[in-house]
């Protein structure tokens, strides 16, 4: 019976790696062919929960619960403590456009976090049109022993969150997720490498580069 079930499913174990499909994984479980779970979803190395691969729009899923960087704004205290960071907001999708038609032009910042106990905070941030300081974006990627390690920054100075677009996530059982999706304007804008420091900050009211003490605190 349990040789008919190996056959049929065309298990392998090769080199302490599992294959399916496959005579020759070169993984710990490799697959040919489609993957299907119906219940649970995926976890990654960095402990982020992936239940869907759905999105359209400005519509925020589930998809986007992939750990991509951490979030901190000054006075504004967040749920995390993580990578040297302290109050630190999870980051799932980042982006900001940058143009050269007649000088250096940033758009807005869109970021999509998660926000939990602070968002009646940012509400208030967003109703009242308060400047921040500094918000900055602690970009992280995955290194080879499956840890995040931060290896640029993004900062803003002078920063306002502009839009607060608010949406609800089930997760898993009694998981749920309260996302945001932020649109940040700043009149600093600037990019840090991790490694080496090097520096970029731009002044955007009066096109010009401006001292790295402009975008980050």
């Amino acid at each position: 019976m349990v040789l008919t079930l190996l056959i049929t499913l065309c298990i392998s174990v090769y080199s302490q790696n599992i294959g399916i499909g496959t005579a020759s994984p070169t993984e710990k479980l490799e697959v040919s062919g489609i993957m299907y779970t119906n219940d649970g979803g995926v976890r990654f190395p960095d402990g982020t929960l992936q239940t869907t691969a759905a999105q359209s729009g400005n519509e925020v899923a589930a998809s986007t619960t992939k750990l991509v960087g951490l979030l901190r704004i000054n006075g504004i205290s967040g749920p995390l403590d993580t990578l040297g960071l302290t109050g630190a907001f999870p980051v799932y999708q980042a982006s900001q456009k940058m143009s050269q038609p007649q000088g250096i032009d940033f758009g807005d910042l869109e970021v999509v976090t998660e926000l939990g106990t602070s968002a009646v905070t940012i509400m208030q941030t967003v109703a009242r049109g308060t400047v921040i300081d500094f918000i900055t974006i602690d970009l992280a990627e995955i290194n080879a022993m499956g840890n995040p390690l931060i290896y640029q920054k993004l900062g803003m100075g002078n920063a306002t969150i502009a839009i607060s677009e608010f949406n609800l996530e089930h997760k898993i059982g009694n998981e749920f997720s309260h996302l945001l999706r932020l649109t940040i304007t700043a009149e600093f804008v600037g990019w840090q490498e991790q490694i080496g420091g090097n520096c970029f900050c731009w002044e955007k009211q009066f096109n010009t580069t401006a001292l790295c003490s402009e975008c980050f605190d």
